[in-house]
């Protein structure tokens, strides 16, 4: 990265013995150089950033760039007067008029206007696991209630799976890229500023982007296996139709699969889906009636003569405890009327959903909210959680369906 200009930078930027070809190639000396030469406009002879200040190595690419980079300054400047060698000795025409030119000019480092996907997204976080959103929390597990601007922005990457990225820069140089661990992804292709990343491996590294030896911006990559998960639905209660907890589970899917498959690379399969018609509460077994169906926390009491269950109550008609069960009818709710499913706690694979519980755009947003939590995610409550499934309190005639990619460590699935 080019070091910062300051007012006095000039009186210590000079060198002691020759930097270049054939040249005594003190490290400070190859140093002042490279910050002279990248703090002077391509036009002038300079390099813009291009070179790397802190390699100080006498040989390799990046030292033949330095010699190159000599005699192209040379040659512009002193066309004629002698023959461009590509080395700069202390106190001659070419330390000095390179002196001149970089306190005039201090060219600017690149300004970042940002990274996006390929398609930009509407809001801080796109449907193919992009996130600008920045999200921080107190501890593992708790809910993210804050952004960092400082961090970098997130992309989700499939195993075998591809995504591209685009570097906005108000420059007309080209950035590279690098991963910085290789087992996770690699860079596939790269066209002007766009790059596109193939995961490899399960894990998590850093997509840094230069603009010559400037580090413009950072991507976290989250690569992410396929992983795959059974649903199970239960109907507490006798359905108005025979069939209904199984088209409840096939209509459900697709919804839910077009959310969670292209954002964490996570599919719901279909599992088993039967009725029952008796439940019990702290032990007690009971009839389902078709009247309200409290679902309580440890901590709640349920409504005098209400028939009511918690969580562990149910824990007896779950069948498959690596799969999700979920409990449905279109009685079921909590203490609070407006809620229209909840789940046990993130991760627990247990959640309920109250069948025509409310009109919304999306009918399928509140299963899949509450299938997030059943796998790990947390709520988002940064005030600004329009766009994301995992905001905290489902709104009618809202279509959310993103997950910020920060956020996806949390699952419980593999």
């Amino acid at each position: 990265m080019a070091a910062p200009f300051v007012p006095s930078m000039i009186n210590a930027l000079d060198i002691e013995k020759s930097v270049g070809a054939d040249a005594v190639n003190q490290p400070e000396d190859m140093r002042a150089v490279k910050i002279m030469l990248n703090g002077v406009l391509l036009t002038d002879g300079g390099t813009e950033g291009a070179l790397d200040e802190n390699d100080t190595a006498t040989s390799g690419p990046e030292f033949e760039r330095l010699e190159f980079a000599i005699v192209r300054f040379q040659n512009i400047h002193f066309h004629g007067e002698f023959a461009p060698d590509g080395r700069i000795e202390p106190g001659r025409k070419t330390i000095r008029r390179l002196r001149v030119l970089f306190a005039q000019q201090r060219v600017p480092l690149p300004q970042v206007i940002g990274i996006t996907p390929l398609i930009a997204p509407t809001g801080d976080t796109d449907t193919l696991g992009f996130s600008a959103a920045r999200l921080t929390r107190s501890k593992p597990r708790a809910d993210w209630l804050a952004r960092d601007p400082t961090l970098p922005v997130a992309q989700m990457v499939p195993v075998f799976g591809a995504r591209t990225l685009v570097l906005l820069l108000a420059t007309t140089r080209m950035p590279t890229f690098r991963i910085e661990d290789e087992r996770f992804a690699i860079v596939k292709s790269t066209v002007f500023n766009m790059v596109t990343i193939e995961g490899r491996m399960q894990g998590e590294t850093l997509l840094n982007c230069y603009i010559g030896a400037f580090l413009a911006a950072t991507v976290r990559l989250i690569v992410r296996n396929p992983a795959f998960k059974f649903i199970d639905v239960v109907h507490l209660g006798a359905p108005q139709n025979a069939n209904e907890p199984r088209t409840f589970l096939t209509t459900m899917l697709p919804e839910i699969n077009s959310i969670f498959e292209p954002q964490a690379n996570v599919t719901f399969l279909p599992g088993d889906t039967r009725s029952v018609t008796a439940a019990t509460f702290n032990g007690t077994p009971f009839a389902i009636q078709p009247v309200e169906y409290f679902i309580l926390d440890d901590r709640e009491t349920a409504p005098p003569g209400a028939q009511a269950s918690r969580f562990s109550d149910l824990q007896f008609l779950v069948r498959d405890n690596n799969a999700v069960t979920m409990f449905i009818s279109p009685h079921l709710r909590n203490l609070l009327p407006t809620v229209g499913g909840a789940a046990e706690s993130a991760p627990s694979n247990k959640c309920w959903i109250r069948l025509g519980g409310g009109i919304q755009v999306n009918p399928f947003i509140t299963p899949a909210h509450e299938l997030g939590h059943a796998i790990g995610l947390s709520h988002i409550l940064t005030g600004a959680d329009l766009d994301y499934l995992m905001r905290d309190g489902q709104k009618v005639f809202s279509r959310v369906e993103k997950i910020p990619a920060e956020t996806l460590v949390d699952l419980a699935v593999n």
